[in-house]
């Protein structure tokens, strides 16, 4: 077992984007842990819609953000087989199947977090991405941090 993160720090957001993308390698699978999102500049209230979708089949990550190096979390463990993408404005493509796994609504002043209980993780098999999405820009640029944890099965 080796738990992964990758994290937005601080990062003005002012359009739709995918927030983070997570592309599987060909070897090893990954289950997702958890979410989390705030915001630290916006005053009123404001709430958009976040998706966490599955694409499947030749995923192309998105463009416009940043590539980070996944960090490990657990000791011992060896480098990500996912490579990861945050704050795509051009949003990753599947040739296959987009299904969206949740959506639910970031209320901008209260920040986000979504922790499933570990039977409920979603499983994304090798060479499949996992999206998760703000569709609708925000009424005015927000200073986000966040950070996604995942599981890869079998390294």
């Amino acid at each position: 077992m080796a738990v992964f993160t990758t994290i937005i720090n601080a990062v003005a957001v002012s359009a739709a984007q995918d927030l983070f993308c997570l592309k599987a390698g060909a070897t090893y699978p990954f289950l997702l842990h958890s979410i989390n999102l705030s915001q630290k500049t916006l005053t009123a209230v404001e709430g958009k819609q976040l998706l966490i979708n599955r694409l499947t089949a030749t995923v192309t990550q998105g463009s416009g953000g940043t590539a980070p190096t996944p960090v490990l979390l657990s000791p011992g463990g060896s480098a990500s087989t996912v490579t990861a993408h945050i704050n795509d404005t051009t949003p990753a493509t599947t040739n296959g199947t987009t299904t969206n796994v949740y959506s639910d609504v970031w209320q901008f002043l209260n920040g986000w977090l979504w922790q499933p209980y570990p039977e409920d993780r979603p499983f994304f098999s090798i060479s499949t991405g996992c999206v998760v999405s703000l569709p609708t820009a925000p009424s005015a640029s927000m200073t986000v941090s966040g950070t996604i944890v995942w599981e890869e099965l079998g390294v």
